[in-house]
Formats: C-alpha cells, sequence, structure tokens
C-alpha cells in the first residue's frame, strides 16, 4: 500500500544527524543516486534493493530534483525484488535427481551428503536463473523541515530493512521511531 492508496497504515521517524548547511536538495538528490535501484533481470542475484522515483517504480533516475522535491518534502519509494525458488519444486527435483544417481549406482542406498548438496546448489541455481523476480515498493515522504520521515508499512522486517539502507544512502543520518507517547508530549 503506498501514500496514495485510500487506506494506508504509516509508521514515522525522526532524521537525525548532521546535514549538509542550507538547502539539503542537492545532497539528497546525490544519496539517492548513489544508491537507485539495480535490476536483477539479467543476472544471477537473489536480491536487489534501492531507491526509485515515488510515482514510477520502473524509474531509479534522480538526476531532476523536481521530480522527489515539493516544497520541504522529498517524496522517493523503496523498492525490493526478489527471486525466490518454490521449496516443493525444489524438492521434488532433488528427489528425482538423487533417484537418477542411485539408480547408475545400485550398490549404494543413499546419496553421500556432499553429493547431495552439490546437486541441491545446482539444481538451485538452474531453477533461480529461470525464476522471475517478485518487486515490492513502500512510499517514504521526508518533510526536511522537521525532519520527520514517514513510511507507508508497519510491517517491521520491511521497516528495518528501510532503516538500515537510509542510513547507508544517508550518512551520518538515522532513523529514530517516534512513539506515540512522545508524540503525545511534543503536542
Amino acid at each position: 500500500m503506498g501514500l496514495m492508496s485510500n487506506t494506508v497504515s504509516i509508521y514515522q521517524y525522526r532524521a537525525v544527524g548532521p546535514k549538509p548547511e542550507g538547502d539539503p536538495a542537492e545532497w539528497i538528490r546525490e544519496c539517492l543516486a548513489g544508491s537507485a535501484f539495480m535490476p536483477i533481470d539479467s543476472t544471477p542475484d537473489e536480491e536487489a534493493c534501492g531507491w526509485v522515483h515515488f510515482d514510477s517504480p520502473l524509474n531509479a533516475d534522480f538526476d531532476n530534483i523536481y521530480t522527489f522535491k515539493h516544497e520541504q518534502y522529498f517524496t522517493f519509494t523503496f523498492r525490493r525484488d526478489q527471486r525466490k525458488v518454490p521449496a516443493t519444486l525444489l524438492r521434488n527435483r532433488l528427489a528425482e535427481e538423487c533417484d537418477g544417481w542411485l539408480s547408475q549406482r545400485p550398490q549404494l542406498k543413499r546419496v553421500p551428503v556432499k553429493c547431495r548438496m552439490e546437486m541441491r546448489e545446482n539444481i538451485h541455481a538452474a531453477l533461480l536463473s529461470k525464476t522471475l523476480p517478485a518487486p515490492a515498493t513502500w512510499d517514504v515522504l521526508w518533510n526536511t523541515e522537521n525532519d520527520i520521515v514517514t513510511i507507508a508499512t508497519t510491517n517491521q522486517k520491511v521497516l528495518d530493512l528501510i532503516e538500515d539502507h537510509f542510513s547507508e544512502t544517508f550518512p551520518g543520518l538515522i532513523l529514530k521511531p517516534i512513539h506515540p507517547m512522545s508524540r503525545a508530549k511534543q503536542v
């Protein structure tokens, strides 16, 4: 669910740490461009993460500041592509391979562990190359005036992933969660 959905679950953070003086737009643009999403369609990688445009998950070009800057707000999207080999398919193909291997060696009753692991890795690599990556995106809204970062998810694993990637992208900045009680104190 993105920020533009009818209903959305959000989690908010405060970006804490040193930022460049003045207008941070150029620094943010350089950081986003440095951690832009790179597709894994033609690589054997299992996962890829990076930043893309808020309104276009296929566009990771951050050359024009005005595509993601709106006054003091910066909007961008975190994209993760993952390839997964279905466990049942892997198990079935491995069983077929082991049966074929054993039929060629009638004196053995079991496939040695090392040989079985090698077969599994080869089958996994072959199936992985045929698997298309599944994309997932989460929108981010950063108000640079008060340093509040809003993320359109409440999934803790995804939030941890975005926190880590945000800290890698913007050196020196960390995301500190804004809890309801601290928000109440501010009001």
